[in-house]
């Protein structure tokens, strides 16, 4: 389904259980390679997918989740937040400059 930029598409989907112990089709590292091969493809084909809990490790993987409103979001982000507290989806996103801009 391809739906115009503007428009919003919802998706639920069903989470995988994976058996600790299992290296078949069951186990965890099985599962997260055919997620992992899945996003990979959706990004290669431009769907302009979100992931509802990303775990992205670089500043440019949160701006294209923001897209056009990453401007804003580091704006109010460096306003909000000046010490630029870390969390563990935050280490990448921009830190705000010292009071008097040192």
């Amino acid at each position: 389904m391809v739906t115009p930029e503007e428009d919003v598409f919802y998706l639920i989907a069903f989470l995988s259980s994976a058996i600790p112990s299992s290296t078949g089709k069951d186990g965890l590292e099985h599962i997260l390679t055919q997620q992992k091969r899945i996003l990979n493809f959706c990004g290669r084909s431009n769907l302009g997918i979100k992931q509802y809990l990303p775990h992205y490790s670089t500043r440019e993987e949160w701006k294209a989740h923001f897209g056009t409103f990453w401007e804003g979001f580091s704006r109010r982000k460096s306003i909000y937040d000046p010490l630029g507290n870390p969390s563990s989806w935050t280490k990448n996103l921009p830190k705000a400059k010292a009071f008097g801009g040192q």
